[in-house]
């Protein structure tokens, strides 16, 4: 599993406490405006802006899950420890230039970065993700990149639980530029492209930034200033709580 968000001193020993594991699921946006003091009687948010997204799909999945489907418990083992292999890789890197991973949807990633440097971060990041994805057994990444407005959403509260959602022309034009790109490559989106210096009118491929952005992870979290676990298991999915308490 890849590495969860940083924390400061207190939490980064090989003894995490099962909170902080937790933040590896979670946006740095859903923390917003929660401490300490926070309780598990949250309410809906939501959040303009202006970001960068990146859609990422490994595919091949579905072959490989054929393909291993009758090696009963060792091929379901490894799957998910290729699966694992393919997103933690994208995602210490999407860490590494200052995303923000907003959902896992099964076999894919949506990212997003805001600020005037956004797109070049974002850019960076796909192509890093692409150059060093590891190799065989038959996956690769298709990656999508959209610019523009975004709304950032906390939905929910039926029996205690949350959902984030990234909505808008941003992820909406990541998921397009993502269709048309073919595996082990990038594609963008018009106004994507414009905020590159370049202009295009339709979804083009990226296969090179002159200059790319440099490494810039978003600053460690104070583990003295995160909500309770309670509050942060609200806002993680149940699929995944389950899985984390089961481990």
């Amino acid at each position: 599993m890849p590495s969860a968000p940083p924390v400061d001193a207190e939490v980064s020993s090989p003894l995490r406490p099962p909170r902080h594991e937790l933040l590896y699921y979670l946006p740095r946006l859903a923390l917003r405006g929660l401490g300490p003091d926070s309780s598990r009687d949250l309410e809906p948010t939501r959040e303009a802006l202006v970001a960068a997204v990146l859609f990422a799909d490994v595919r091949g999945f579905s072959a490989l899950s054929t393909q291993l489907a009758g090696n009963g418990a060792e091929g379901v083992e490894a799957l998910s420890d290729r699966l694992t292999g393919c997103l933690g890789h994208l995602v210490d890197i999407i860490d590494a230039f200052g995303g923000d991973v907003v959902e896992f949807a099964g076999d894919a990633v949506l990212a997003m970065w805001t600020g005037e440097d956004a797109c070049r971060l974002a850019a960076t990041a796909a192509l890093q993700a692409q150059r060093t994805a590891p190799s065989g057994h038959g996956l690769s990444l298709r990656i999508g990149l959209g610019f523009g407005s975004s709304v950032f959403l906390r939905l929910g509260g039926w029996r205690g639980r949350w959902q984030h959602v990234l909505t808008g022309a941003a992820p909406r034009q990541a998921t397009q530029a993502e269709r048309q790109a073919k595996p082990g490559t990038i594609c963008a989106s018009p106004a994507f492209w414009s905020q590159l210096g370049a202009r295009r009118e339709r979804f083009g491929p990226l296969s090179r930034l002159t200059p790319e952005a440099e490494r810039r992870p978003l600053p460690a979290l104070a583990a003295a200033q995160l909500p309770p676990r309670e509050v942060l298991a609200a806002m993680v999915p149940d699929r995944i709580l389950t899985h984390i308490e089961a481990s």
